[in-house]
């Protein structure tokens, strides 16, 4: 507001960026309170736990009125190492359960904690990485890819064992009462093109190793681990 206290005129494009920054805070505001959830509730593999994400994700979603699917695929991303002197292909791509990985979608953003859990699985530490809540209109970047296995139904069962998805509902239910109360995301995130770039002039180490992979030919020495 201007100093006699009149809201500014803002075009399109203006009012469309500021929607796009406040709907992605706020679901930065929902990942916090399942991430707390999870370090509660699964302190020793919380960072194994995407399949509890995104059914906590997707129900305070529908809280706030955003509808959303759960998606199961494969997901890889590219990782740096906390020294920076090593690069390498890590992610979700297998398994023993249907889906190696899930993560959330909405009309206008890709949702999922995968990328913020693999430091805490690498055989090697890692540089930190952010969420992602990333705009749908703007391609990912070649470092991250995701494999669509199946897009789940609404009314999709978390599990067909009854105690698995007992423990699921509770701990939607605890997400949900927590909710209420804001809790920040404690790392950056993962919005679009506009937030690497951000960080990048930040000294960012995991985006500057994203903008060498983009720049660099098919058969980059990035190692592939599961």
């Amino acid at each position: 507001m201007d100093v006699m206290g009149r809201a500014p005129v803002l075009r399109d494009a203006d009012a469309g960026a500021l929607h796009e920054n406040i709907e992605a805070e706020r679901i930065g505001q929902l990942l916090g309170v399942v991430l707390t959830c999870l370090l509660e509730t699964f302190p020793r593999d919380f960072f194994r736990r995407c399949a509890f994400s995104a059914y906590a994700i997707r129900a305070l979603l529908a809280r706030d009125g955003v509808g959303s699917h759960a998606v199961g695929g494969r997901f890889t991303s590219l990782v740096v190492s906390r020294h920076g002197d090593r690069y390498a292909l890590q992610g979700f791509e297998s398994g023993p359960e249907r889906f190696p990985h899930l993560w959330v979608a909405t009309a206008n953003r890709i949702i999922d904690l995968g990328p913020y859990f693999l430091p805490w699985g690498s055989p090697f530490p890692l540089q930190l990485m952010p969420p992602l809540v990333w705009s749908r209109s703007e391609p990912l970047p070649k470092g991250l890819h995701y494999e669509v296995i199946e897009v789940l139904s609404d009314n999709a069962t978390f599990s067909s064992d009854p105690d698995v998805q007992r423990q699921a509902d509770e701990f939607v239910s605890r997400c949900l009462a927590a909710a209420p109360t804001s809790v920040p995301f404690p790392y950056w995130l993962a919005t679009g093109q506009a937030a690497l770039i951000h960080a990048d002039a930040a000294g960012d180490a995991w985006v500057k190793g994203l903008v060498q992979f983009e720049r660099a030919p098919d058969g980059t020495d990035a190692q592939r681990q599961s």
